[in-house]
Parts: structure tokens; C-alpha cells; sequence
């Protein structure tokens, strides 16, 4: 049952309000995972074993492979999933600020993403949008990112920036955003 909520969650993009609840909801569906596959391995029956031994190769090869990368490399790959800032911009709206690119890369900038709390249970939350200010070095960085087609927050083009300045104008709903040269508003009460 745990197994099938995590993946719900995640496909739904619905995870709780902490970054610390979120890991460790993750690290019990890879022990719920581990324990079913050596479950599959004490099976008599050779297909289950086959099949048990051959997720388990992928499985634990992942983990090998992320701990020969150290706590310096994992820190880079996690650190993107971190936000850089949160602010609740109104009672069901939160936005959050993550930044994207690191040392290892060439391209770099800022991704934002809206949230919305659910009434009945204030934990949880659901990315509603998002929406990339990215750059690279061999780029026009006033026109690379689109939003996505079909949002009901904004279809504008976006441009480079990596540190947004947040304003909420609460008469018309509008999240501006803006760096030294560009700016874009997220319209919140857009409808399809």
C-alpha cells in the first residue's frame, strides 16, 4: 500500500510540505522495494527468482553507483531539489525558487514552481506550474524558455536570470518577477 501511494504521489506531483518528509517517504518505497525483491528471491518458483535477481542488479548496481560518487557529488545532483526560496503568496498558493546548474555544468539559472495546500489536509501539496529561466553560454538568453503549452498561469517567453525579484499584486492575482534587464507576470486567475 505504501509502495502505491509513493508512486501515485509522484505521478500526481503531490508530495508534503517538507523537502525532509519527502526523503524520507522516498527511502522507505527503496526499503519497501528491497525488502519485496528478497521476498521474490526466497520464491520456489524460477521465474519470480529470475526476474527478483534482475531488478535487484539494477537496483542495488544504482545504489553502488551513487555511493562511489560521494557526498560532494550527491550534494551537487540533491541540491537542485532544494528551493532557494519559498514564500507563501497567498492562503493556497506557495512559490519556490530552485537553482539550477552547478559547477559540473555549463548552463545554469533559475527554475520557479507554484504550489497549491489542500484545505482538508494543509501537509500536502501539489505543483500546479512550472517554469524554467535558464541559460547557457551559447544561447540568447532572452528567448530560450517557453512556458508550457496549456498552463493556465502563463504562456509567455521567459529569459536568463538567477535571481528573481518576487512581487504579488493581490488586486489582480499576478506573481511579477523580474531581474536588472526583463521581467514576466504569472497570471493566477487565468483560466483555460
Amino acid at each position: 500500500m505504501t509502495i502505491l501511494i509513493i508512486v501515485v504521489g509522484l505521478l500526481t506531483k503531490i508530495s508534503t510540505a517538507s523537502i525532509e518528509v519527502n526523503w524520507i517517504i522516498l527511502a522507505i518505497l527503496h526499503l519497501a522495494i528491497c525488502f519485496f525483491l528478497w521476498v521474490g528471491r526466497q520464491q520456489n518458483n524460477k521465474i519470480v527468482n529470475v526476474v527478483s535477481v534482475l531488478v535487484m542488479v539494477v537496483v542495488f548496481g544504482i545504489g553502488y553507483l551513487l555511493s562511489t560518487i560521494g557526498i560532494l557529488g550527491l550534494g551537487f545532483i540533491t541540491a537542485e531539489y532544494e528551493p532557494s526560496k519559498c514564500l507563501r503568496i497567498n492562503n493556497s498558493t506557495v512559490y519556490k525558487e530552485y537553482g539550477v546548474g552547478n559547477a559540473t555544468t555549463s548552463w545554469g539559472g533559475t527554475r520557479v514552481c507554484l504550489y497549491t495546500n489542500f484545505s482538508w489536509f494543509p501537509f500536502f501539496e501539489r505543483q500546479f506550474f512550472e517554469k524554467g529561466y535558464i541559460g547557457g553560454p551559447d544561447e540568447n538568453k532572452n528567448e530560450k524558455n517557453i512556458s508550457p503549452k496549456n498552463s493556465n498561469v502563463n504562456n509567455t517567453p521567459t529569459f536568463y536570470a538567477t535571481d528573481l525579484k518576487i512581487k504579488y499584486d493581490t488586486i489582480k492575482e499576478e506573481i511579477i518577477l523580474s531581474d536588472d534587464n526583463s521581467q514576466d507576470t504569472l497570471h493566477l486567475n487565468r483560466q483555460n
